[in-house]
């Protein structure tokens, strides 16, 4: 099964992913991103193939200064995280995918490749702050800069500056795309990001159960 974890930033996706994959309750969880391509130790280098690494070396400049200016990374990574979550799907594995497809042409590429069984399959799980959406998420993610960067105050300086960009971003490019898949019937499971951690984890986790059991 292949689940995306779509949320405006700050909603928490990524902590309930990693959650879900060192719970061990789903079978062969793997957390696909196109930031984990370039993350020392991911377990997903293993399953790249050459032609992929060397498409992401080459792009990883360009990649580096989308990052920075908290815009969307280039558009071959989206094509080389999808590759690889259908090989992955394909390999019995439950890929958990973090934050895409991201904007409406990577929706509409990601689903392309999904053979009939599978989009029928395909579920995304959205976070979502029933309120003040923009506020919450930039709330959240100054937080979570000032949190881990205590000591780093020029890296701390850098992401702040980025938050604007991020929620914009996600408004404009990621929500177009949620829509997309939305109007060509994709499921998709809204669960209140304002929960707690553990109670939002149990509702992700019943829901992924749930939808499992119908096939």
């Amino acid at each position: 099964m292949i689940i995306s974890f779509i949320a405006i930033p700050g909603a928490g996706k990524s902590t309930q992913i990693a959650l879900l994959e060192s719970s061990g309750v789903l079978e062969d969880a793997i957390a696909v991103s196109i930031p984990s391509l370039y993350r020392n130790g991911s377990k997903i280098v293993a399953f790249l193939t050459e032609d992929e690494k060397y498409k992401i070396l080459q792009v990883k400049e360009e990649s580096d200064s989308a990052r920075m200016e908290g815009i969307l990374a280039p558009f071959v990574l989206d094509e080389i995280v999808f590759s690889l979550a259908y090989r992955l799907h394909s390999m019995g594995k439950t890929v958990l995918m973090d934050g895409c497809p991201r904007g409406v042409p990577q929706a509409k590429l990601f689903l392309s490749g999904l053979n009939f069984e599978q989009r029928c399959q395909y579920k995304i799980i959205e976070l979502v702050f029933p309120q003040d959406e923009i506020t919450h998420s930039q709330t959240r993610q100054y937080n979570r800069v000032l949190k881990s960067h205590v000591e780093e105050t020029e890296e701390a300086k850098l992401k702040i500056a980025k938050i604007p960009t991020k929620t914009s971003l996600f408004i404009s490019e990621t929500r177009q795309g949620l829509n997309y898949l939305k109007a060509e019937g994709i499921s998709v499971i809204s669960i209140n990001a304002t929960s707690k951690v553990t109670d939002i984890h149990k509702d992700v986790l019943f829901n992924i159960m749930h939808v499992q059991g119908e096939f």
